[in-house]
């Protein structure tokens, strides 16, 4: 699914707690390895990907700022931080 100022990657990391955004790039599910996050070149950004990924939480955020249906693995801790209220 392709990034865009209309739809956005929310993430928690995983050691840090710290929420980021990414608006470039797209993401892909897979099987086993969960969500994996691509550059604007097409290049998987490893630190944000799949199981060793540094990512706790996630949401694609769609143009009304609401959650894009099946798209989240949201973390009981990390709501209030990634979903709108």
């Amino acid at each position: 699914m392709p990034l865009s100022p209309d739809l956005l990657l929310v993430y928690v990391l995983r050691h840090s707690g710290c929420v980021g955004k990414l608006a470039s790039g797209r993401v892909s599910r897979h099987a086993s390895d969960g969500l994996v996050v691509y550059d604007r070149y097409g290049r998987i950004i490893e630190y944000l990907s799949g199981p060793s990924g540094n990512v706790r939480s996630w949401c694609l955020m769609g143009p009304t700022g609401n959650p894009v249906d099946g798209w989240f693995e949201v973390r009981p801790e990390d709501v209030t931080r990634i979903l709108p209220a």
